[in-house]
């Protein structure tokens, strides 16, 4: 029981510093989904090798090593196969996430296990299984436990996934109940979109045999992938109508959000609460500060600051929390990332024509031309530390004139997949 107290706790603060560190402060899904993307992904062919998470116990004290999360990859860097984490200090193993791939490279088992001390082995704890019809779109996810390897795993709870078209329609969450070995619906999602962007998204229950409205956001777009407002409402039984909760607005500058302002709706009236603030260097977020409204008056509750290393990966993310009686920031948190390149960066699809497809004159040193009977979309090099160099698009011929002496990768996208290739540049 101690031992998976231990586990317990140390999980939680991996998801707490890892994920919820972001949710936190980015008030809900778009601008969420935007300082995520642009804070943990980097460019497509970089991986992530190794995380470490710091944390202190008193705001202001020196941050302690916490945890270690090692990533291990298969199919040449393109999949995380393997998710190790250790507690620090002293690299003790805690977790191992195992995952399995089908042939169309999307994932279909998920084991978590914790390490077994006594017994020196692994044992699993849950398993997460994944369905997808014949588009691949995934269809179920399966959630299972173990109780610690005495016996096989078990249904817990499971999420079946709807669609229109490309885009997920619901999503309906049911609990397995091992008395009538039956599934029992628990909550269902409903998303309505414009072209690939949700506009509306709808949360309800299973009461009393039928679904039961509780809460439902309503996003607006200034253009496609940019959300300008969001209303949630919550569901008043009473009335059988929806009733304001909340409302976030989104301000741009230079096609980047530098503002999500947060009212609540009180006495029949929107009122400052809460709001974002983000900044940043060469168009990658530097600081995102959260501020909350108290006597009419902008306070400091949490910042986020980002450093980016030359290739566009987050490489530290510090949080700090403010400190009213000194006015000063104290740091609570930070991750540290390492990352390595991808190669190649995708591998060739099946549909791809790689006999037809050439690149020369290899070495270069003018003009590079690219033979192929795919549709060019785009064209990118990149140097041996893989940062991108030059990009065009939907052309067979690259002036590589100014390009320094020395090997490159060139990505070409068509159509059909895409293939990489090395190039010398003389």
């Amino acid at each position: 029981m101690i031992q998976f107290l231990m586990i317990a706790s140390l999980i939680e603060f991996c998801i707490n510093h890892s994920k919820t560190i972001i949710m936190k402060l980015l008030l809900l899904f778009p601008t969420f989904m935007l300082c995520l993307f642009m804070c943990f992904s980097g460019y497509s062919q970089y991986k992530i090798d190794e995380q470490r998470f710091y944390s202190s116990e008193d705001n202001g004290s020196e941050l302690d090593h916490e945890l270690t999360m090692q990533y291990t990859y298969g199919n040449e860097g393109d999949k995380e196969t393997s998710l190790l984490t250790l507690a620090m200090p002293g690299s003790t193993n805690i977790t191992r996430v195992n995952k399995e791939y089908n042939a169309n490279n999307a994932i279909i088992n998920s084991v978590t296990q914790f390490w077994d001390e006594s017994k020196k082995i692994w044992q699993d704890i849950s398993r997460i299984v994944y369905e997808y019809d014949g588009a691949n779109n995934l269809r179920m996810e399966t959630y299972q436990s173990n109780n610690f390897g005495t016996m096989p795993f078990s249904n817990s709870f499971r999420i079946t996934y709807s669609y229109s078209g490309s885009n997920i329609s619901s999503e309906i969450s049911q609990n397995w109940n091992s008395a009538t070995s039956t599934w029992e619906n628990n909550e269902r999602d409903l998303f309505e979109y414009s072209g690939a962007d949700i506009t509306l998204h709808t949360d309800q229950e299973w009461e009393g045999g039928k679904w039961v409205n509780e809460e439902q956001t309503e996003i607006a777009y200034q253009a496609a992938g940019r959300p300008s407002q969001t209303i949630i409402k919550v569901w008043n039984s009473g009335t059988n109508s929806w009733d304001f909760d909340e409302r976030i607005t989104y301000t741009y500058a230079s096609n980047l959000m530098r503002e999500a302002l947060g009212e609540d709706f009180v006495g029949g009236a929107w009122v400052l609460d809460h709001r974002t603030e983000l900044s940043y260097e060469n168009g990658l977020p530097k600081v995102v500060l959260y501020q909350e409204r108290k006597s009419d008056a902008w306070e400091n509750e949490d910042r986020y600051l980002y450093t980016h290393d030359g290739n566009g990966n987050n490489t530290i993310l510090t949080g700090e929390v403010w400190d009213s009686v000194n006015l000063a920031w104290e740091a609570e948190s930070r991750i540290e990332t390492d990352y390595s390149l991808v190669l190649p960066f995708v591998l060739s699809s099946e549909s791809f024509d790689i006999e037809s497809f050439k690149v020369y004159p290899n070495p270069a040193s003018d003009v590079l031309n690219i033979s192929t009977r795919d549709n060019i979309k785009n064209v990118e090099i990149f140097d041996v530390l893989g940062k991108s160099v030059k990009r065009v698009l939907h052309s067979k011929s690259i002036d590589v004139s100014n390009l320094k002496t020395g090997v490159y990768f060139v990505k070409v996208l068509t159509d059909n997949g895409q293939e990489t290739k090395k190039l010398a540049i003389e």
